[in-house]
């Protein structure tokens, strides 16, 4: 405040010193202490007593009370003054915090001033919009908000989950409805689903079509979760493919592995139809990519015991194939399509008999079509 020099200044601040005092304890203390020329450490940082390192507190009291609101009031919301303890965008009242609005302002500043209070009324808009949502919602009661989240159902809470992004532009009320007519739709398409199935498999009502259903789900699932292989049963059945396709044979083919336990060559057979007879009894029209298949094609996926999806796959690298080199042998889709040789064949003889691709011949073959086509026989010849 004053500088070194302005002792008479300096005393009258001090109150219980003159001016030569003044001079005096500074020379002693500052200029000439007993720790020259480093001054006295124990003055500049006293040593901190025990009692002020176990202060309790040492935020303000306006602070002490505004962060100790109870956990159900998460938001900061105050019931009595039905107002938030921090509002959307709290700062917001900074930007026109130090602003004033004088006569001298020219055109410019005042069109600049006009913009910041343009600015700050949006946000108060937004601000006030922001509350009715959660007043209008009931999220400020936070215990009863969660606990009424918890007593919906799955599939309501996935559906309000994706919903939500929506709800500022419409009412409560209406999300509602939304919610529950969505809901609605979504039981009556499952029942209209099983009537239909439990149709045909021979249901007359309802109910029988309701318990058929099920029964026939439930066995599904049985039958799934006994035919279901385990990792090691996977990787054997992948080592005896290779020594297949090696042409070695052993011993240790004879025995395979389900569920991982060693099992006979029966045994393993067994468990072989039974994964095919399931995979024949389901309805291939449910699954994707069928809509794009005839019904003998369906039914020739049914017989190779595949997918639509992997006769389409099939289909689309056979007709490629034959359009980019005018024909196809079968040992060529062989090597091209990476399946059961015997499947392959099939679904060649069907492709070559639709006329979708061109079987590819030898030279003989076409040189003996080009002869009989010149020298045609006696049965074929005009009299």
């Amino acid at each position: 405040m004053y500088g070194v020099g302005n002792w008479e200044q300096v005393a009258n601040q001090i109150g219980s010193k003159s001016a030569a005092e003044t001079e005096m304890h500074f020379t002693k203390v500052f200029l000439h202490p007993t720790s020259a020329p480093l001054p006295d450490p124990l003055i500049l940082v006293p040593e901190t007593k025990p009692a002020e390192e176990n202060s309790e507190d040492v935020d303000p009291k306006s602070l002490r009370v505004m962060h100790k609101h109870q956990q159900e009031d998460a938001a900061g919301w105050m019931p009595k003054r039905q107002d938030f303890l921090y509002e959307w965008d709290n700062e917001a009242e900074e930007i026109i915090g130090d602003m004033e609005l004088v006569d001298d302002d020219s055109k410019n500043e005042r069109d600049i001033k006009a913009q910041v209070l343009e600015i700050y009324s949006k946000k108060l808009d937004e601000r006030e919009k922001r509350k009715e949502f959660v007043l209008e919602r009931g999220m400020t009661n936070f215990k009863e908000f969660t606990s009424l989240e918890k007593k919906r159902s799955k599939d309501e809470r996935e559906l309000r989950d994706k919903l939500r992004v929506f709800m500022r532009f419409m009412p409560q009320d209406d999300v509602d409805k939304l919610v529950d007519g969505i809901l609605e739709e979504r039981k009556l398409r499952t029942r209209i689903e099983m009537m239909i199935e439990g149709l045909a498999l021979g249901a007359t009502t309802v109910e029988e079509a309701q318990r058929m259903t099920q029964n026939l789900s439930k066995s599904k699932n049985r039958n799934m979760s006994q035919t279901e292989p385990s990792s090691l049963s996977d990787h054997t059945t992948n080592q005896r493919r290779q020594r297949r396709a090696n042409g070695e044979t052993s011993t240790s083919e004879t025995t395979s592995v389900l569920n991982g336990q060693p099992t006979t060559p029966s045994s393993a057979s067994d468990s072989r139809e039974r994964r095919n007879s399931i995979l024949g009894e389901m309805d291939l029209e449910k699954m994707a990519g069928a809509e794009l298949l005839s019904r003998t094609e369906l039914s020739l996926c049914g017989a190779l015991k595949i997918t639509p999806h992997q006769y389409l796959i099939i289909k689309d690298i056979m007709i490629r194939e034959n359009a980019r080199a005018g024909s196809l042998r079968k040992k060529d889709a062989k090597a091209i399509v990476k399946l059961d040789a015997t499947k392959v064949y099939k679904i060649y003889d069907y492709f070559v008999a639709c006329g979708w691709i061109r079987s590819g011949a030898s030279a003989s073959s076409i040189v003996a079509r080009s002869t009989s086509a010149l020298n045609p026989t006696p049965n074929g010849s005009k009299a």
